[in-house]
């Protein structure tokens, strides 16, 4: 089952970059990636760009203190402490003189504005966890799994933490989509 995972968070992976990042000279595409430690080390974003684009500049730099700010509501444009963090983090990856900004956790788009106007307007920020929705709509329209329906059914939510802290930001992350059961689930056994 975990081989079979990889194999499409692999495809995920490169239908946001296919999709997302512009086609460009390749000799001056400069892609930096942000994410939590974990998915800074494990190198999977950085792999799949470079079986597309082997010359391509990477810059990757994990941002772990991106999610508890987000989590403890700390997402207001202009929050000082939350800009601060951007600006610590961000500033090795800004001064690489990146053209696109792959925001590997799907915490960080709620910091996109920020993030955005610290690393600049020339920057492509890429939401990869709305890219990722949207291919994994395709895949499945494409293999005829898609109920058709536009209203009515449930959702459940499965979260690696507790199910109270995703109770109390449901509505931060999902909006009108929140509210169903959540359920906790050890990610370590998939």
């Amino acid at each position: 089952m975990a081989k079979q995972g990889d194999e499409v968070l692999n495809q995920f992976q490169q239908t946001v970059i296919e999709e997302e990042v512009e086609v460009r000279d390749e000799d001056k595409l400069k892609i930096g990636i942000i994410g939590t430690a974990a998915t800074i080390r494990s190198g999977s974003y950085a792999a799949v760009i470079r079986d597309m684009m082997p010359d391509v500049e990477i810059t990757a730099k994990a941002c772990p203190l991106f999610v508890p700010l987000v989590e403890n509501g700390y997402v207001q444009d202009g929050n000082p402490v939350t800009k601060l963090v951007i600006a610590d983090y961000l500033e090795s990856v800004r001064a690489s003189g990146i053209d696109t900004l792959i925001l590997g956790c799907t915490h960080y788009p709620l910091l996109k504005k920020m993030i955005g106007d610290y690393v600049g307007e020339s920057v492509t920020l890429i939401d990869s966890g709305k890219v990722t929705a949207q291919a994994a709509a395709a895949a499945l329209a494409d293999l005829d799994l898609l109920s058709g329906r536009t209203e009515g059914g449930t959702a459940r939510y499965f979260v690696s933490d507790t199910p109270d802290n995703f109770a109390e930001q449901e509505m931060l992350f999902l909006g009108e989509y929140a509210g169903g059961p959540v359920e906790r689930i050890a990610i370590e056994s998939y």
